[in-house]
């Protein structure tokens, strides 16, 4: 997967008597360790969001149209701004829709043989005004029970090349399969992880606590799922995102984007899912030592991804035991998810480390991945029990 990303925030300035947005992004790797170098120029649409309840889709690149070709590490460029109507909001895209992740379903279970490029999306500021250095993601979901809703699934993450608080490529290509497990017609059966379909269609109330969430897109993105889930919907469900205390600004702006715009509830006493972000060092979770929300319920599903590939894998999987140990004694018999895109052997010491404190992989599944001009690429999902 490529991801286009801004290098700094979008402003509109007035040139020779016109109003021109100014813009400036590369297309690379969720790491930032590789550029797109396509085979074919890639023409780029910019699109751009009238303000009020139905925004009405404005193409800012009719003629001027920026291309990112082979060789490139930036492209700065700008384009007409319209006075009228007023526009809020812009989407950065590849033209060609056939290489463009639009939906969680171009992802999983996807189509393309070509791979795909993540757009971007960005508030336009005033001249001047740079201080707001995030962007978000958009996708949208599969609509269960045959609705003609659009539902979509925004998560904001920061600009520039740095990989810290991005997205990457194991959260969101398992946020994809997730949105297919729930929403997509028929999926309710699913075989390809039984035990995590067992889970998530449950009848009790579904407690489920993610460890290094990041920018928040696997936790966020199991909330917004369940919320729409048929078989979700008509019990409690409880989302609590965790990571160390510099990922907590980022996380809980994109629980409050969900709370704001798609309903969900951010004390768990509605309907809709619960969803909250409590800080988790795991060396204190090693000892089981764990703040109020976590030591409140019991946890039916621990789930984590891109979390494989640090010097804490001993206290990582120590902390899951820990989660284990403390909800088997009020009655509850956790389970793992772990989604993880391998990049280098090492990270299969996770799996020697879980084997030997008693987990067991209980199912897995391999997700293409789909990388323009790249050998293939997978995201790989377990599912872990214990006894």
């Amino acid at each position: 997967m490529h991801y286009i990303r801004l290098l700094r925030p979008p402003t509109v300035e007035r040139t020779r008597g016109e109003n021109v947005l100014k813009i400036a992004i590369t297309i690379t790797t969720d790491l930032s360790d590789a550029f797109l170098t396509p085979d074919v120029p890639v023409d780029l649409a910019i699109i751009g969001a009238s303000q009020g309840h139905a925004p009405v889709p404005v193409n800012l690149t009719p003629s001027r149209i920026p291309r990112w070709q082979a060789g490139m590490r930036a492209l700065k460029f700008d384009v007409p701004f319209p006075s009228k109507p007023a526009i809020k909001t812009i989407q950065i895209r590849p033209a060609n829709r056939n290489i463009t992740a639009l939906t969680t379903a171009d992802i999983y279970p996807g189509s393309s043989d070509q791979g795909l490029i993540l757009p971007v999306y960005a508030d336009i500021l005033p001249s001047g005004d740079t201080k707001l250095r995030v962007c978000f993601r958009s996708l949208r979901l599969p609509q269960p029970d045959g609705s003609s809703a659009v539902n979509t699934l925004q998560v904001e993450e920061e600009m520039g090349e740095s990989m810290a608080r991005h997205i990457w490529d194991g959260g969101l290509t398992t946020v994809s399969f997730v949105a297919h497990l729930c929403l997509s017609p028929g999926n309710g059966n699913n075989q390809t992880l039984p035990m995590l379909s067992s889970i998530l269609k449950q009848d009790g109330p579904l407690n489920v606590i993610e460890l290094g969430c990041g920018v928040g897109i696997l936790g966020v993105g199991f909330a917004r799922a369940l919320s729409l889930s048929p078989f979700a919907r008509k019990r409690e469900n409880n989302i609590l995102m965790t990571d160390l205390p510099d990922a907590e600004v980022r996380a809980r702006a994109n629980i409050a984007r969900c709370v704001a715009q798609y309903g969900l509830s951010s004390d768990g006493k509605s309907a809709a899912p619960g969803v909250d972000f409590e800080d988790l060092d795991w060396n204190d979770g090693k000892e089981g030592i764990f703040g109020a929300q976590v030591q409140a319920k019991p946890w039916d599903l621990v789930v984590l991804s891109d979390c494989t590939y640090n010097d804490l894998l001993p206290v990582l999987v120590q902390t899951l035991s820990a989660l284990h140990r403390t909800s088997s004694e009020r009655g509850t018999n956790t389970k793992i998810m772990l989604a993880t895109k391998p990049r280098h052997s090492a990270e299969r010491s996770f799996f020697d480390l879980m084997q030997a404190d008693g987990w067991r992989i209980a199912e897995q599944t391999v997700v293409p991945l789909p990388v323009l001009r790249s050998d293939d690429q997978t995201v790989e999902v377990y599912m872990f029990s214990k006894n």
